[in-house]
């Protein structure tokens, strides 16, 4: 039988890693790391455009709600860019700087002003990382009656997600001229 160390009486067995054993299992950790982290990375910016879709999503769910609670129109409008929480963006198709939900007093006359109403929610935006874009032939608002139906004048249109890390990352949100919302995977590149 062989025996490869022996431990003398009286004294102890030298425990622990050597050097050598430890800069392998460092150089195993990093070589695994290198391969997980532009998966990690992807992974995050597809979370981050889930994330907004989610709220942009609870946001019209939110408005039609309030409309019918209230019994009045609420209007979900683009934010200015740079402007206090209160202004609402005219023209343009770009939400990726947020958007206000408000009562809007001022939808008979086309004034969709929220300082007219009472605001019910701001959203900041996430020009960093994501673009949102609404098209619809009149981009800049979406309002909903006190039966929850959207205006009149609303033929349907689609908010587009797109990752700016990731142009095959992206979500598009559906609204139906019934204000029906669905969901469809968008690839941004083209």
């Amino acid at each position: 039988m062989w025996i490869l160390y022996q431990i003398r009486p009286g004294s102890q067995a030298q425990r622990g890693f050597t050097l050598l054993e430890l800069l392998i299992a460092l150089a195993v950790l990093v070589v695994l790391a290198g391969l997980g982290l532009p998966e990690l990375g992807r992974l995050l910016h597809r979370q981050r455009i889930a994330s907004a879709h989610a709220e942009l999503q609870a946001a019209l769910g939110y408005a039609r709600g309030e409309a019918v609670r209230r019994a009045a129109q609420v209007s979900l409008c683009r934010r200015a860019a740079g402007s206090g929480p209160a202004a609402c963006a005219s023209g343009g198709r770009d939400w990726s700087h947020g958007w206000i939900v408000f009562v809007d007093r001022g939808a008979e006359t086309g004034a969709r002003d929220p300082v007219l109403g009472e605001i019910l929610l701001v959203h900041e935006g996430f020009a960093t990382h994501a673009t949102l874009t609404f098209t619809a032939p009149r981009g800049a608002s979406l309002t909903y009656d006190d039966q929850g139906w959207p205006d009149r004048n609303f033929v349907g249109g689609a908010f587009k997600f797109c990752s700016k890390a990731d142009a095959s990352l992206g979500k598009r949100l559906v609204a139906s001229r019934l204000g029906r919302l669905r969901t469809e995977p968008l690839n941004c590149r083209g």
